[in-house]
């Protein structure tokens, strides 16, 4: 479990793209589970929690993108 003090979209989406299975904690928000390079929904979400999962996936397919260019 990778624990991130502050939230920058970035950095967790380059977490998630390079270790691809895991689980990350972000303080003031929570932890998340994440499975073949994305962000997964918690069983009970806040609003709070569905932006971050929606901002890190589209951040992991932009560097996706950037890399297959």
């Amino acid at each position: 479990m990778r624990k991130f003090p502050h939230y920058h979209v970035k950095q967790v989406a380059k977490h998630v793209t390079a270790y691809f299975e895991g689980v990350v904690w972000i303080q003031g928000v929570g932890a998340f589970r994440f499975q073949q390079g994305r962000l997964q929904p918690p069983s009970r979400p806040s609003n709070d929690k569905l932006r971050v999962v929606s901002e890190v996936n589209r951040c992991v397919e932009q560097l996706k993108g950037a890399q297959a260019a």
